[in-house]
Order: C-alpha cells, then structure tokens, then sequence
C-alpha cells in the first residue's frame, strides 16, 4: 500500500512539473508574439521618451506583418525621431496611433483602449493579390471604426508607394552615407551613383554593344489585363528575352536566389545588355505601380516600359518611362523602341530626369515617416478643434474608385 502511495505522489509531482513546463513555455510565446523585436524597446515608465525637448509620438503595429514582425521598426525609430515605433501591445494606451495590417485583421475587434484613439488601417499590395472572399467578410466588421488609410493609392491618407520622385530643387540631394543608402534603396551604392548620376557619352559606349533590346523578369506566366498577349505581339517587331517561368526558353539570371536582393541585383546585370525593361502590371489598379519600376529607374541605365492602370504622367516625371498607351498599336511602340535604339541622342533624354530628381526607394521607412508627419500635423489640428474623420465604409473605399463626378467603379479592373 505504501509502495503504491509513493508511485502516485511521484506521478503528482512529474503531472504538476508537466503542467508548469506548458504554462511556462505558453507565457514565453505569448509575450514574443505581443512585443515588438526591435532594438528600441521602450519601456512603459518611459513610453514618451525625449527627443531634445519634444515628446515622441508612440505608433504601434498591433496585427502581424503576415507571419512575421513588422519590418524596419529599427531604422524607422532612427531616421524619424519625432516617433517611437514599435510592437509593444503594453504601450496601447500612451499610443498616438495604432496601425492594423488589413490582411491580417482579427476576427473580433478590439475594444479601444481611450477615447479619440486614432486607427490606422494599411494595405500594401493590389487588391487582385488578396483571396476577397476570404477577408470580404473581416474587413466589413471594420466599417465605421478606422480614422486614416496607409496604402499605396494617393486618395490614402498617409501614400505609401514602392517608391517615389523626390525634386532636387526642393530637397537637396544627400551626400552617399550607409542611411541615405537604405532610405534610397536596399542596393546601396548602386542606387545612388545612379540617382544622382549625370547623363554622359558612358551611357551610349555601355549600350552600343547590347546584343538584345528587350528584357522583361516574369513570374506569372498569364494575368487578367493580358499583358502576355502585348509582350508576344511586341516581339513580332523586337527582341525580348524573358527572364523567370514562362516563355518558350527563359533565361535565368547569373545571381543565388537565397541573396536578398537577387530581383534588384539581377537588374543591374542586365543593363549591361538591354536599353529597355518591361515593367508591366499584372493587374490594372488605381495608382499600382510595383517595386519592378523603382528597381529600374533607380538602379539601372534601362528605360521602364510601363503597361497598368495608372496615370504615370500624373504621377513620374516626363520621360522617365514609355506607356504602351500612348501609341495606337504595338507595332508602332516596336517601331519606336527601333528609332531610339539607332538614335542614341533621343535615347538619352529619358534619363534627363536625373538632374532633377533622385528616387527614393523605400517605401517602409518613408511611409512611416510619413505617417509619423501626419500625427504631428494633427497635433495643430487638434489645437485648432477640428475632428479626425472615420471610414464609416472602408472596403467600399478600398474596392472601389471614385472620379470627380462622384461616380464609382473597380479599383482594378
């Protein structure tokens, strides 16, 4: 009897190092998915931390970054100083604004934590890139509670493009140093002796012994605005070598898929060898235009042939690109792309551009900069008593656009 005492005691103490181990092991995880990795942990007691003599606005990512944290927490904190970012759930109350990830809403909406908090909801990629019916029904449970839209579309409170044209004139070019390198793109140096790259004689000796015309880094071999269709006319009239997984022999670039920067590394080869680079959506949406075209224009002596659903002379400066749409067929846009390849002073004026404008190619840094702006702006608004508006619809906003007569329809088509 005794002996059998003994054996359930050990049981009970191996059951309760059990259940300790689990609850043990559960806290760790809760707390490494509700605090932010960022090596500016800012502790509740200090949440409004100093910068000089002005009080920091506190922006927390509260949802995922897909499966992951929310990217470039770091560098944010350093290049914008006026704000604190980061994924510390702790600091919801003392926040100035709480960012939610659209693709990755919750399923039941958290209560708010103070009056007036501010709600910042943010989508990256076209709309064509999401299951609709798998966040149709999450999204709409969001109607009425988000103050600010953080997307890539300009109607968006806060732009937050792959990239964008900044003018000389109102900002002065930086000097090469490892921060503007990264605010400017994630190729570094490349990208800034290109961005402020003066047009010379070099550019025409680099091309003048381009054995192809024509290249274009393809991974979705048929998309719904056809774009496959124009690229095979196109090459009735010249040359294109395909990169990625479709055609009938693609090409494969000379760079290891595992380097993190084999999309913009493989560009840079290539203008080595080609004059223009197919920068085709796969989708026609409002003001979409992917990281492809910024890689280009700020990284590689090509001119980006643009198909899409923007207004790229609204948005890029003149001759910085070539639209499809500005000619009648494809037939003419082949004989053109022939003329400037023969006729290299008219191929270089579509790098003039450059003495104008550098690109700056990060849209994360920038666009929480931007956000970070926009919070300060509201400080004097709030001075002034005027209210912060709500979405009361935010996936009509999202789904649809909106001319200036008021009327609708789809945002991609």
């Amino acid at each position: 009897m005794w002996t059998l005492y003994r054996k359930l005691s050990y049981l009970h103490v191996i059951l309760l190092l059990h259940i300790f181990v689990v609850l043990y092991f559960t806290a760790l995880l809760w707390r490494w998915n509700n605090t932010g990795r960022t090596s500016l942990e800012i502790p509740v007691e200090s949440s409004r931390r100093q910068h000089g003599a002005i009080k920091r606005k506190i922006v927390l990512f509260t949802t995922r970054w897909w499966q992951s944290h929310f990217p470039y927490l770091d560098e944010a904190n350093r290049f914008c100083p006026r704000c604190a970012f980061t994924e510390n759930q702790s600091l919801w109350r003392d926040s100035d604004a709480i960012v939610f990830h659209g693709r990755m809403l919750p399923d039941v909406i958290p209560p708010r934590q103070k009056p007036n908090e501010l709600w910042v909801f943010m989508l990256f990629e076209a709309l064509t890139n999401y299951d609709l019916k798998s966040i149709t029904d999450k999204i709409v449970k969001f109607d009425g509670v988000f103050n600010w839209t953080m997307t890539y579309r300009r109607d968006s409170d806060i732009f937050m493009p792959y990239g964008k044209f900044v003018n000389v004139t109102k900002h002065q070019r930086p000097g090469y140093n490892e921060s503007w390198a990264f605010i400017m793109g994630a190729n570094g140096r490349q990208t800034y002796e290109n961005a402020v790259y003066q047009v010379t004689p070099s550019i025409i000796r680099n091309n003048s012994k381009n054995q192809s015309l024509v290249a274009w880094v393809v991974s979705h071999c048929k998309s719904k605005n056809n774009r496959q269709n124009i690229v095979a006319e196109l090459q009735k009239y010249v040359p294109i070598d395909i990169y990625g997984n479709c055609g009938d022999n693609p090409k494969k670039c000379d760079v290891p898929k595992a380097h993190a920067l084999a999309g913009v590394d493989c560009k840079i080869q290539m203008q080595n060898q080609y004059k223009f680079y197919l920068s085709f959506e796969s989708d026609n949406c409002q003001d979409y235009v992917t990281e492809k075209f910024f890689d280009i224009v700020s990284a590689t002596n090509m001119i980006p042939i643009v198909f899409g659903g923007v207004d790229y002379k609204g948005m890029f400066p003149e001759k910085s690109f070539i639209n499809v749409r500005d000619f009648k067929g494809v037939k003419e846009l082949g004989e053109y792309l022939k003329y400037l390849d023969t006729h290299p002073d008219q191929w270089l004026e579509y790098f003039e551009w450059r003495k104008h404008f550098w690109v700056q190619n990060n849209r994360f840094v920038a666009g929480y900069c931007a956000l970070c702006d926009k919070l300060w702006e509201l400080e004097k608004l709030k001075q002034e008593n005027r209210e912060s508006k709500t979405y009361h619809h935010i996936w009509d906003w999202w789904l649809y656009r909106r001319d200036s007569n008021k009327s609708s329809s789809l945002a991609c088509e």
